[in-house]
């Protein structure tokens, strides 16, 4: 029983690293991504239902964050690439939220049809 935890630990190690060697890990920055939030309105950046959206064209990877603190890294140009969850940090978070507030908009109201 102990071996079997054993195998599957170091199995489990094993895929951690070369999961952590792609490519996609080494082309994404926190601190791009700051720059991004902060120029929000110059930068490729937009709105899915709750998912903020960067696109990093020239690194060559998109980087989705929810305003709970999680996301995906994934590359734009293959569809069939894995997509990779992210825990972002505390302050890209808050720039998240901010951002998803102010941008947000709500369902209009058509007083017409009321």
């Amino acid at each position: 029983m102990k071996q079997n935890q054993a195998q599957m630990r170091e199995a489990l190690a094993r895929l951690t690293l070369r999961s952590l060697s792609h490519p996609l890990f080494s082309r994404l920055s926190w601190n791009r991504v700051r720059v991004c939030l902060l120029n929000f309105e110059r930068c490729e950046a937009y709105f899915i239902e709750d998912t903020l959206i960067v696109d990093f064209l020239f690194h060559r990877h998109s980087v989705s964050l929810h305003p709970n603190g999680r996301g995906f890294l994934t590359d734009p140009w293959d569809e069939s690439a894995p997509k990779y969850k992210l825990v972002m940090p505390s302050d890209i978070q808050l720039m998240v939220k901010e951002l998803h507030n102010a941008y947000k908009a709500p369902i209009p109201i058509n007083m017409d049809l009321n």
